[in-house]
């Protein structure tokens, strides 16, 4: 039978992991190197470099302007996001601008791909908004095409990568470069997990509040959980993480549930 993660409390210990640590000295020397080159190859692959495209010493200007209004954005965005529970737009079904993740029964929770399009609407507006059309740089001819930006949610983490294909002139060159890209450390895949627990807990126990996942929460994710009584069977529901903090601010995620009142 599958626990139910709220409502119980559990302790999983397993020694799983050191029977398999105990088998550490059988591994040959060969081995042994491989492993440190493939953990080699993954960290040259993995850790991106300073800026994502090579680009001329005449345009670095230009160029680190769009990635600072990038990373200014990006970080802004998942702030702001959470804030709404995962929507740039909020949704009709609401309470004074919280969506609604659960009401009448109902799974309202948006899913990944809601909220991955939220982040990347919100970023190329708003890249958009912060460039001023280049007009801080007089002595360069700059022109784009569309802003196109692709948000992928991990646990630990939030990737932008951006596609803003540019042709810039100066003097009597012409530079074209197009892609950028920024990392937003932020646990909001691991909110979201945490949301559509929460989610399942309350459909499935429609008049009752789940009284354990604040300090589960805290033990296993050391986030913070709160609900606030709006009154009418209406709850604040907040996730916050003040370990992992974006321009010194701690991630707030926040959606409203309805409970089932009355006959």
């Amino acid at each position: 039978m599958e626990k139910n993660w709220f409502r119980m409390f559990y302790i999983d210990i397993s020694i799983e992991g050191m029977m398999k640590r105990g088998k550490l000295g059988q591994i040959t020397p060969i081995i042994i190197v491989a492993i440190v080159l493939v953990i080699g190859f993954g960290i040259y692959f993995v850790i991106p470099e300073g800026q994502i495209e090579k680009v001329d010493p005449d345009v670095e200007p230009i160029y680190n302007y769009v990635q600072g209004c990038l990373e200014e954005s990006a970080k802004s965005a998942v702030l702001d996001i959470a804030s709404q529970g995962g929507y740039f737009s909020v949704p009709e079904e609401n309470f004074n601008g919280f969506p609604y993740y659960v009401k009448n029964g109902r799974n309202l929770r948006p899913n990944n791909d809601v909220i991955g399009n939220s982040l990347s609407e919100y970023v190329g507006l708003a890249v958009s908004f912060c460039l001023k059309d280049f007009k801080d740089f007089p002595s360069f001819d700059v022109s784009g095409n569309e802003i196109e930006v692709n948000a992928v949610i991990t646990d630990q983490r939030v990737d932008f990568t951006v596609k803003y294909p540019l042709k810039i002139t100066k003097e009597d060159k012409v530079f074209e470069v197009e892609n950028f890209k920024y990392i937003v450390d932020a646990r909001l895949g691991t909110m979201i997990n945490l949301a559509e627990l929460l989610v399942n807990d309350q459909i499935e126990h429609s008049i009752s509040l789940c009284l354990s996942c604040g300090q589960l929460i805290s033990t296993e994710y050391e986030m913070a959980y709160n609900n606030l009584n709006l009154g009418d069977g209406d709850f604040l529901h907040s996730i916050s993480d003040n370990k992992i903090k974006i321009n010194n601010e701690p991630l707030e995620f926040n959606f409203a549930m309805k409970l089932e009142v009355g006959g």
